[in-house]
């Protein structure tokens, strides 16, 4: 695993406010074996020093978690930033400044109250450190800072085409791209300036050179708005 350039530097957010993989944080995975590995991430929010998945209830109502990211599922012979694997939004500490974050790709499932530590026959695992900023006025509604929302692709297995949609809360450039398993870049499908409002692209399964993709896994990533969000496919010939 290592750290994207992107998400070098800047904060999470405010407290409470709801993070999201691409726009606020990346990690590169890559996945030499030819089974599927495990992301975990644990964020000592609580700073108690411990690794203890502890919940914790936010001014608002909302419950989080220090176990950020349970178990999961990256490919085998993937390579890329996570957000290409869609992994969930979470939200951020419920106190400002910094908190250590662990990160670790393993072989074996994690329990649900693992608290960080173990041994595995085929893994990895890095610290990092978070930074919370101090205003919690973003919780209130976090959903429109992220000035995106991508639907599943209809139909999903598809063949030969397939409809991605999102919305796009902000006018300004969008961008829609198709990667391979491996993190590769194949298609453009999108890569212009967008008004406010809900869009759809179509993919009918080809690559940048306008020849047929082999069946397999692509995710589509949808980029504006200062959020990223990616959506995974399937291909069958």
């Amino acid at each position: 695993m290592e750290r994207c350039p992107a998400s070098a530097g800047g904060s999470l957010g405010a407290i409470c406010s709801r993070a999201a993989w691409g726009a606020d944080l990346d990690i590169e995975v890559v996945n030499t074996s030819n089974q599927d590995r495990y992301v975990n991430v644990l964020v000592d929010w609580s700073g108690d020093g411990s690794w203890t998945p502890n919940l914790f209830t936010c001014p608002n109502g909302d419950t989080g978690s220090e176990h950020i990211l349970v178990n999961h599922v990256v490919p085998a012979g993937f390579n890329g930033p996570l957000s290409l694997l869609a992994p969930p939004t979470f939200l951020s500490g419920y106190a400002s400044g910094l908190a250590w974050a662990r990160f670790t790709l393993s072989d074996t499932p994690v329990p649900a109250d693992w608290d960080g530590q173990g041994a595995f026959l085929d893994g990895e695992t890095e610290d990092y450190l978070f930074a919370v900023g101090a205003s919690a006025s973003a919780a209130r509604d976090a959903a429109p800072q992220l000035g995106l929302t991508v639907e599943p692709n209809v139909p999903n297995p598809f063949n030969p085409r397939t409809t991605i949609a999102f919305t796009a809360t902000t006018a300004g450039r969008h961008t829609v791209t198709v990667t391979d398993l491996a993190g590769r870049e194949v298609a453009t499908l999108l890569d212009r300036e967008l008004p406010a409002g809900r869009h759809d692209v179509d993919w009918d399964g080809r690559g940048q050179d306008g020849g047929e993709l082999p069946s397999g896994v692509y995710f589509a990533r949808v980029r504006g708005g200062g959020a990223v969000e990616s959506v995974k496919m399937l291909l069958v010939r």
